[in-house]
């Protein structure tokens, strides 16, 4: 599965996570914060492998919307993990 994909699939479950929250069934928007958090971490391993090939060949990583990207994920999962 694209990551694009993955991420889209993630946005997705937080927000349904977000409205069990408001719903105050907490135990279910758990499970479902953790299988977002599990998606970003898939997503965040691509991106990382991706920036390792490109070091390994030589090419620059300093700039791109991937990296971008990989630091954005590493905050959002960060703050699922304190």
């Amino acid at each position: 599965m694209p990551s694009r994909t993955l991420l889209q699939q993630a946005l997705s479950l937080a927000q349904q996570a977000v409205l069990l929250d408001q719903e105050s069934q907490f135990a279910d928007a758990l499970v479902v914060y953790q299988t977002t958090v599990g998606l970003l971490e898939k997503v965040m391993d691509r991106v990382e492998a991706g920036e390792r090939r490109r070091r390994e060949r030589g090419q620059s990583t300093s700039g791109g919307a991937g990296e971008e990207e990989g630091r954005t994920l590493r905050g959002i999962v960060r703050c699922f993990h304190t």
